[in-house]
This record gives C-alpha cells, structure tokens and sequence, in this order.
C-alpha cells in the first residue's frame, strides 16, 4: 500500500469481507487503491454500478435529481458495452423513482463509497478514489466520449431548464416581490444570475462537450459563449478567457469572415472576451480585441458596451486625458453630448432645469418611472464617467455640464443609478449659488 491509508483501509476491509482464499487472491491481483475501489464497485448490483458511474462523470457532489436525469438521457441512448444493464427510469419524473434511486445511493452510503447527511438530497463520494474508481469501469475512449457527449448535453439542459424556471418565478406575482433572478449586463442583454445548482452544471457541461471531437461547430461556439458570459457574471475571469479562446476557434471555423457568418454571435463573443481581458489587466489583448470590435461593428450603438469597458480600462491606467477624451468622443459620436458650445450649452440647460424644479416637487420626480431602454443606461453611464473624467481632470465644463446631461436624461426616459449622482451634484451646485 505504500504508507497509503486509505488503500490499506480498504484492503482491510476487502479481506474482511470476502473468504480467505478470495481475499488473498485480491491482494494479489490489485495494484492500486483505484484498481481495489474499482472492484468494489463492480461487484455492486447493476443499477447502483450504472449510478455511481454516471454520477463519477458528473462531479464530486451531486444532486439525486439531476442524477436521475442523466440517467434517463443515457437509458434513451444507452450503447451496450457501456452497461449490460439499463435502468429501467420513464421520461417523466416520478417520486416513486427518485425513492428508489435514494435507496440505491443510501446502499453505497452504508459500503463506504458514498456520503450523504441526512434529509438531504445531496451525495458525494467518500473520497476522491472512488470517483475515479468509478469512472475507470469505462475504459475504452469511444464510450467514455459517447457518454460524456449525452451526459453534457443532458446537464446542459438541467442548466437551461433551470434558468427558465427562475424567469417563470420572477415574472410571477409571488416572485415579484422577491430578490431579482436575473442581472442585466451593461449592453442590454439579461442573463439569469446562476444562484442555482444549475450553473455549475453548465460548466461541466462544457467541459465534457469540449473534450469530446465535435463537427457541430455552431453549436459548440455558442455553447462556449453562453459559458463565458456565465463566468463573468460569477467573476470567474480566467474560465471565461478559456470558454472565449474555444468559442473564438471553433466560430472561426464556421466561416472565414465569422463577422459575416455569425455577426451576433461574434458580437457577443468579442463583447464578453474584451471587458474580461481589460477587467483581468491583460491591456495590451484587451486593446487588440476592441480594435477588432470596433472595426467590425456594425453601429455605434454595437460598440458602447466596449467603448465602456475601453474607458474603464483607461482610468484603471491612470490615462486621465486619454479616459476623458475617449469617452466625450463616444458621448458625442452617439448624439448624447455637444460638440462644441459646451458651457453655454451647460448655462442654458442649468436656467430650464432651475425653471422646470420651481414647478415640480420631490415627490414628482420620485413618480418617474425607473428606465427600462438599456442604450439610455449605457448612455447615462458614459456621461456619468465624462462627469468622473472631469473631476479627476479638474475640467469645469465637464464637471458641470455632465451631471445635467444625465439630469435632462433622467426626466425624459426614468430613474437609473446613476441619475443619484446628477441630482445630488446639482442641488448642491443650486445651493451655492
């Protein structure tokens, strides 16, 4: 056993259990702790041998539903040498199932391969050896890929169908006045905030499907960008550069002009892999990134996501001049901030501001409605930094044109976070008049 304890653990009990002639051939014959697991395992009654197996490829943790699910998806293309036995599970769940397969787990519980507190729907495997131990019941690489192709697919349904569930709750009366499900990126696009167990699925899910050879080149394309953008969401950056780097390739693949192929696709891609790369420091990729986006976009609009991450990254540098100048040449170049006239265009909107709060309340301007057009918040959020620009640079025009650009903003489309800022900076510029 080589000072291991865990192998001799088991070695012990292997000669505890069986004859004394079975145990000595045993000892013989075994040459590793997985190689003796592994024989455990294998002498398990068929449904509990099947389960332990798929759960090995799902991860060290798992859930009895989502194993029970995989198990149907592998039932319904199931491969002979795979397992003589097939689990005999319906389509549609049933409580009656989920018992039995409970019992069945509870079974490898009370031999040692499993672990599991009590009331709780959650097993794991008593140790790392185990997990491996199951999985090398596979030992030809054609079925390991066949089952790591369904499982993947199968998981990353659980992951989808997960996340239509938590919409469903959000959009119904009783989830409305709870917590939000969902996080809106700074281009518009929602993406359900993975809280549930089905997120790390999703990344198992992707790991199987990219370690298997696939032709389906959009599907895996896709499937990588929906990773990164989960993973940024989580703050996982080093995983989302991973899934970007996969999707980047296999989209490239599609087509020679991915842009032209799939422009959304590429848009969203380019889009997560540039705010990752500048959010880690990576400024020099970062910046060759949103060259390519930007040389490619289709409208200015497609590029302010970008653009924003472009000017973040700036101020993170200490590039003040070059952070303000980037994002007043944005705000401009998108119709949202003047050209030229900059502080008589900041007079004479300050007199129509002063005018139109004699004639309004706080409570009226409580009543506006929260705004929903993501371009407006993208676009309150670039005035926002060209008003931070300002103060860093000691710019005036800047520092009081800015905030009532947002202002104006506000009252014409609702209430975002940043509209706190402009309102708090202009009452105190009212009082020190």
């Amino acid at each position: 056993t080589e000072g291991n304890a865990y192998f001799t653990m088991q070695l012990l009990d292997r000669m505890k259990t069986s004859d004394a002639s079975d145990a000595a051939g045993d000892i013989i014959n075994v040459s590793s702790v997985v190689e003796l697991v592994a024989s455990k395992i294998d002498q398990c009654q068929p449904k509990l041998r099947t389960a332990l197996i798929v759960a090995s490829y799902i991860q060290f943790s798992f859930n009895v539903d989502v194993l029970w699910a995989a198990l149907n998806a592998l039932c319904t293309h199931v491969f002979e040498s795979f397992v003589a036995f097939k689990p005999q599970y319906s389509e549609h769940k049933d409580h009656g199932e989920i018992q039995m397969l409970e019992k069945l787990l509870d079974e490898a519980v009370l031999n040692g391969l499993l672990s599991n507190t009590i009331g709780s729907n959650v097993y794991r495997f008593s140790h790392d050896r185990v997990q491996q131990a199951a999985q090398s019941l596979i030992p030809f690489r054609e079925e390991k890929n066949k089952l790591k192709t369904y499982l993947g697919l199968c998981l990353l349904e659980f992951h989808r169908s997960q996340e239509r569930k938590e919409r469903q709750q959000l959009l119904s009366p009783e989830g409305k006045g709870g917590k939000p499900l969902t996080s809106k990126h700074d281009d518009g696009t929602v993406v359900s905030v993975p809280k549930h167990e089905g997120a790390s699925y999703l990344f198992i899910a992707m790991d199987h499907l990219n370690s298997v050879p696939s032709k389906d080149h959009l599907h895996q394309a896709k499937m990588n960008v929906e990773g990164a953008e989960h993973a940024s969401t989580l703050g996982a950056l080093t995983l989302s550069i991973k899934y970007s780097r996969i999707a980047a390739e296999q989209i490239s693949k599609i087509h020679h002009d991915p842009w032209a192929a799939q422009y959304d696709l590429a848009l969203r891609l380019f889009r997560v892999w540039t705010d990752v790369e500048l959010a880690l420091g990576n400024f020099e990729e970062g910046y060759r990134l949103c060259q390519q986006l930007f040389e490619k976009a289709r409208s200015v609009d497609d590029e302010l996501p970008t653009t924003l991450a472009h000017v973040r990254a700036l101020e993170r540098q200490d590039e003040k001049v070059a952070y303000l100048s980037t994002a007043v040449e944005a705000a401009q170049q998108i119709g949202i901030y003047p050209k030229r006239g900059m502080l008589w265009t900041a007079v004479k909107e300050m007199i129509m501001l002063n005018s139109y709060f004699k004639r309004h309340t706080n409570e009226d301007i409580l009543k506006l409605p929260v705004v929903t057009d993501s371009r407006q918040v993208l676009s309150m959020k670039l005035i926002d930094k060209i008003a931070q620009g300002g103060l860093i640079t000691e710019d005036a025009t800047h520092i009081l044109l800015a905030p009532i650009k947002v202002i104006r903003s506000t009252l014409q489309h609702g209430i975002c976070k940043y509209s706190a800022f402009a309102f708090a900076f202009f009452g105190l510029l009212s009082v020190t008049q």
